[in-house]
């Protein structure tokens, strides 16, 4: 899949979660107000699974330097946790996200979390160590940040366990909403 390709499925992505964002305020799981006090729309739907693309496949390093699939979690619903070193709110969601790793793990469900722009190995090791990080880290290459079209920090996709993009947020969300987000995919009738 060309980046070209892989940008206008996330883009279409976005566009189908628009709607949901009128139920955001409904739904009990919208980031409280702005720094300038507004309410910011959030699409809090998972799309429908007939009209979510699959995710691009990729290939990159753990903090190890061992080579990691994307396939290799084939089955499993997957969160993709985009993050920089440098980035204040990602420190937050890695330590929410680990939490969220220990409870559902057990359940089908792995987070991958993608270090871009961060160093090298060594660094990106003892930055997610200082935070109690124990699901894999990778280091994030270009083509694949591009293919997931990630514009800021954090970025956090969940795919489900048939390989397609469910859901993208390129912001930082509370931890209640994702563990809401995995429980309603988990729910679903499996085809």
């Amino acid at each position: 899949m060309t980046t070209a390709v892989a940008a206008g499925l996330l883009a279409a992505l976005l566009a189908l979660q628009a709607p949901a964002a009128q139920q955001a305020a409904a739904s009990g799981l919208q980031e409280p107000a702005t720094a300038d006090g507004l309410q910011e729309p959030v699409a809090t739907a998972l799309v429908a699974a007939e009209a979510a693309p699959v995710a691009p496949g990729f290939v990159a390093v753990d903090r190890w330097g061992d080579r990691v699939r994307l396939s290799d979690y084939e089955g499993q619903v997957i969160v993709l946790h985009f993050f920089a070193t440098w980035c204040a709110s990602c420190r937050d969601d890695l330590r929410s996200f680990q939490r969220i790793h220990e409870r559902f793990a057990e359940r089908g469900v792995a987070v991958l979390g993608l270090a871009y722009a961060s160093g090298d190995r060594d660094r990106v090791g003892a930055f997610v160590d200082e935070l109690g990080v124990t699901f894999a880290t990778l280091m994030c290459r270009e083509d694949t940040r591009a293919a997931y079209d990630v514009a800021s920090y954090p970025t956090n996709v969940i795919l489900d366990a048939e390989g397609r993009i469910r859901f993208v947020m390129q912001r930082k969300m509370n931890e209640t909403f994702w563990l809401a987000m995995l429980e309603e995919l988990l729910a679903e009738p499996e085809r």
